[in-house]
């Protein structure tokens, strides 16, 4: 059976209508999707600029605490070096009393072995006489002039 042409044509505008709403359909849809997708990235970009503003609060509040750790062994390291310092002085001191066999002998190395830790030029050793003088019992590196200008030295004068 053949149809009639007004009939094909309501038949076509029919299927074009359901088309067209079916089009529309599924452009609100898609809108909708884009739209959602959108506040999705939104969403997404506020967590990842909240957390990464978070992770950067922490690693400062980190490395605060490991500069200060690194301070602190810094400063224990070079108190360890001192002790050590303190007890090699100590012990060679001893060792020299034990070894020198006068009592100048064992001045003269004191003033040798304190020149020669320091690196200083002069080095003397005075000592507290009964008339209340201080005069260098042991010296190294003073010129003349020096030691004589301050062999001088008493506990009764200015």
């Amino acid at each position: 059976m053949k149809e009639k042409p007004i009939e094909i044509k309501e038949n076509f505008a029919k299927e074009k209508k359901q088309i067209q709403n079916a089009l529309k359909q599924a452009e609100e849809k898609y809108r909708s999707l884009v739209e959602t997708a959108q506040e999705g990235v939104s969403i997404a970009e506020e967590i990842l600029k909240k957390t990464n503003d978070e992770l950067e609060l922490k690693i400062n509040q980190h490395t605060a605490e490991l500069e200060e750790k690194n301070k602190e062994l810094r400063k224990e390291i070079q108190e360890r070096h001192d002790m050590e310092k303190r007890i090699l002085l100590s012990n060679t001191i001893l060792k020299l009393l034990t070894t020198s066999s006068s009592y100048g002998k064992y001045l003269n190395s004191v003033v040798k072995f304190v020149r020669n830790m320091t690196n200083c030029k002069g080095v003397g050793i005075r000592i507290l006489d009964e008339d209340g003088r201080i005069p260098y019992v042991s010296y190294m590196g003073f010129s003349q002039e020096f030691w004589e200008s301050e062999n001088r030295l008493s506990i009764h004068k200015n």
